[in-house]
């Protein structure tokens, strides 16, 4: 390998078409000192043409210089683990420091027929390495000091044209980066290592690695006695190797949407009542939580499940107020306008059929049982004026003669008023 300095330091060919890398491989198609050679399409690494079908091409002489790098990379050739059956062992467990790590370079590597594409890039110039996990473990693959874009990608498998992708990623100079996945204990794992659209340069990785433990369940649900028609929350606590999965059941069978390591129980029920539990899931396994009974008690007073609403009219409208109540005995009602009790509404709804800005102001409704009562929340009305809108060609002034039809409708208007005023009384 010391020949790798030296060819790091030694002059590069004038010519770009006569790239060595072709010529490293296969010493017999070497130019002789002093011959050109050309970088027009088609003539690939060949020396140029000197007769008159390659004239006018351009031609660079080959210098000693150019020749002793040649030479080099001949003698260089491509890296050990140019092929995935050659890939480099790497050994390492977690908790060791410094961490696992893997150099080399990918200058002259190939690629081999049947191998894929790394990270979705063509690539062509990838190694390989090897790593069988010695236990199950979260791996981070960083890349810090790889001095020219990369592509990584992790499989597992016997052959390079029958993979399984793990894990892949492009690795972009100069701000490192790091790649996690999930590796299983006495799994193999190949690190394919190439030039992002063939680039090449010094490889430098790193392999972090946690222990990874199954989930272990640290805190678990309560048995809780609610009233009807409160709230509470089953919680689970649970450690171990991340990120959790959480699936809660009621009675045996699965909640929709209980995927959370809280379980809220809202306005519960008597059908609330039962026996809940947890199943914790990661990549490295499961864990089942306790069960967790939940008593609901009946609620001796009335619950109001359902509150009256405000709303906004104009005169003549009708509306209706209404209540919803849970009650294990008779109810009763009672309803107020302006805090004051309503005579003959009595029922679980108030009907104003058609409603005048007298009936502007607050409803509310107490609801009774045997055991107490239970008062509603407040609803507001607000009743505005009717608008009237007068005929074309009419005038709002006065003049004599025969009532119009509109002073007629205000008269009818301010003797509805007058009735419904005597009808509140």
């Amino acid at each position: 390998m010391w020949l790798l300095p030296l060819f790091l330091s030694a002059a590069p060919l004038k010519s770009p078409a006569y790239f060595p890398d072709e010529a490293a491989k296969d010493r017999d198609h070497r130019p002789d000192l002093g011959a050109t050679v050309d970088d027009s399409p088609g003539q690939g690494n060949e020396p140029a043409d000197t007769g008159p079908e390659g004239a006018g091409a351009p031609k660079f002489p080959v210098s000693e210089a150019d020749l002793r790098t040649i030479e080099i990379l001949a003698l260089v050739g491509a890296p050990a683990n140019d092929n995935f059956a050659n890939a480099t062992i790497v050994t390492g467990k977690p908790g060791d420091s410094p961490p696992p790590s893997f150099f080399g370079d990918n200058i002259n590597a190939t690629k081999e027929p049947g191998e894929p594409n790394h990270a979705g890039n063509p690539g062509g110039r990838s190694v390989w390495w090897k790593w069988t996990a010695p236990a199950h473990a979260l791996v981070s693959l960083y890349s810090s000091q790889s001095d020219f874009d990369t592509v990584l990608a992790v499989y597992t498998g016997q052959a390079v044209n029958a993979l399984t992708v793990v894990a892949h990623q492009r690795f972009t100079v100069p701000l490192p980066e790091a790649y996690f996945f999930d590796a299983t204990a006495g799994t193999t794992y190949y690190f394919a290592v190439d030039g992002l659209n063939g680039a090449s340069g010094n490889i430098s990785m790193s392999l972090g690695m946690m222990a990874a433990t199954p989930p272990v369940i640290t805190s678990h649900p309560q048995d809780v006695t609610i009233m009807e028609g409160a709230d509470t929350l089953l919680r689970v606590e649970a450690g171990g190797t991340g990120p959790f999965d959480y699936q809660w059941y009621f009675n045996g069978s699965a909640i929709d949407h209980g995927v959370s390591f809280n379980q809220p129980i809202y306005r519960a029920k008597p059908s609330d009542a039962g026996n809940y539990h947890v199943v914790v899931s990661t990549a490295f396994g499961t864990a089942t939580s306790a069960t967790a009974r939940v008593t609901v008690t009946l609620n001796p007073w009335p619950v109001i499940t359902q509150q009256p609403v405000g709303y906004t009219l104009t005169v003549g409208d009708g509306i209706a107020f209404n209540v919803t109540v849970t009650s294990h005995t008779p109810l009763t009602y009672q309803w107020f306008y302006n805090g004051a009790p309503l005579a003959g509404a009595t029922g679980s709804s108030l009907i104003i059929s058609s409603v005048s800005v007298t009936h502007t102001g607050t409803y509310s409704v107490n609801v009774s049982n045997s055991h107490g009562t239970t008062s509603s929340s407040v609803a507001t009305l607000t009743v505005k004026p009717a608008v009237l809108v007068l005929p074309s060609g009419s005038s709002s002034s006065g003049g004599g003669g025969a009532p119009t039809w509109w002073s007629l409708g205000a008269l009818g208007l301010l003797v509805a008023l007058r009735k419904y005023r005597q009808d509140w009384k």
